[in-house]
């Protein structure tokens, strides 16, 4: 049945596809979705979208469809999709992208008519260079932001933002599939409280529907009732570094090449394109053992890469929390590397080594995007502090 339909698709579209064939030699057209009610969704792939043009010499039109109705930031819509981008109703531009993306799968010269084909984690990367910056904070949105800051009396020279995933902006959804990720923000505050005595402004970023107090003026939790479209955008672009422990936003921070340090819950395919991210990972621990795996044994049980909870629940494994003062000791490794301008000492580079070695061996067992892997070396760090103190490896 689907098959008929395809073909009475190609039969409708026919002339148009033609067209479109014969005058890309002169004028190439591109079709993609455009998946808006996510930030992290929306800014990784026009982010890549963007590198990709700016490596281009022909003349292309990239044309986006809606893939759902709802957009997740206006903000970062007006500034950074109507600008380079034409949207047209999904009705008309979805049977054309789909039809293409047939044809790409059939032969590779149709993957000329698509302009960001994901179909894995790492699809469109290949494009991205690490000075790029394609993300230009309008005039508009930079005086908004001033003056929230002037508002809240924030040093603009030492934000740092913090985002800790959680479910509730995801309502009427179930999300269950993700508990894993859930993290306490309790065990960040030590953190918070380190930012702040060394002259920081900690804001909470995000959504939320339960309010953080901390008494301290500079501790904001901007994610409970503060935010605006605009905010979500000049804020991230503002701060000095971004910590997380996972979430979508960390694509715009990444966009905005911003020093991140991220409490991952899973060994997943991480930011390794920039050499200003530090990753922690999460102790996996095995209820039949009673005790944390190392990684040799989270890659033997094919825990890595996995993305729904009931994976590891098959195994018996809890992600848990790391403590406190594990979280502290990553932020000390991220201020480290900004302080050196990100060049570390031998010592340390081969302590997070070891871990890299680690997670190229469960890529090469994914096998998903390992060729990406090994043609890319990677940047990224990961916590030597906190190697030294688990000796997870």
């Amino acid at each position: 049945m689907k098959k008929f339909f395809l073909y009475i698709l190609l039969f409708i579209y026919f002339p148009v596809i033609l067209i479109i064939v014969l005058i890309s030699p002169f004028l190439k057209i591109r079709f993609f979705p455009l998946i808006a009610n996510r930030i992290g969704h929306l800014s990784e792939d026009i982010n890549l979208i963007l590198s990709k043009k700016k490596r281009e010499t022909s003349s292309v039109i990239d044309v986006a469809f809606l893939k759902y109705n709802s957009i997740c930031n206006k903000s970062f819509y007006e500034e950074f999709v109507k600008k380079n981008f034409s949207v047209l109703p999904k009705f008309i531009i979805e049977p054309l992208y789909k039809l293409f993306f047939k044809l790409s799968m059939k032969h590779i010269f149709f993957e000329n008519f698509i302009t960001h084909k994901r179909i894995s984690k790492k699809s469109g990367w290949e494009n991205f260079d690490e000075s790029d910056n394609n993300f230009k904070l309008s005039d508009k949105i930079i005086k908004r932001g001033n003056k929230f800051l002037e508002e809240y009396k924030i040093d603009p020279e030492k934000i740092v933002c913090i985002n800790i995933w959680n479910s509730e902006h995801l309502k009427n959804l179930d999300w269950s599939h993700h508990n894993h990720r859930n993290g306490k923000f309790s065990n960040f505050l030590l953190t918070i409280n380190y930012l702040i005595s060394k002259g920081y402004t900690v804001i909470k970023v995000g959504r939320s529907s339960n309010k953080i107090s901390i008494n301290n003026k500079n501790f904001i939790d901007y994610s409970y009732n503060l935010f605006e479209d605009s905010l979500d955008l000049f804020l991230i672009y503002k701060c000095v570094f971004y910590i997380s422990n996972s979430t979508g936003l960390d694509h715009l921070a990444f966009s905005f090449n911003k020093p991140m340090l991220i409490n991952t819950p899973t060994i997943n395919d991480f930011f390794v394109e920039r050499k200003n991210i530090i990753y922690l990972l999460r102790p996996y621990f095995s209820k039949k053992l009673n005790r944390d795996l190392n990684i040799d044994e989270i890659i033997e049980k094919k825990l890595s890469f996995k993305l729904k909870s009931y994976y590891f629940e098959e195994q018996e494994v809890k992600i848990n929390d790391n403590n406190s003062e594990e979280i502290l000791l990553a932020c000390k490794d991220l201020l480290y590397l900004i302080d050196k301008e990100f060049t570390i000492t031998s010592e340390k580079l081969e302590m997070s080594n070891k871990f890299w070695e680690k997670y190229l061996k469960a890529k090469s067992l994914h096998k998903v995007d390992y060729d990406y892997y090994k043609k890319n070396s990677i940047k990224s760090y990961y916590s030597w502090s906190n190697i030294a103190l688990k000796k997870i490896l």
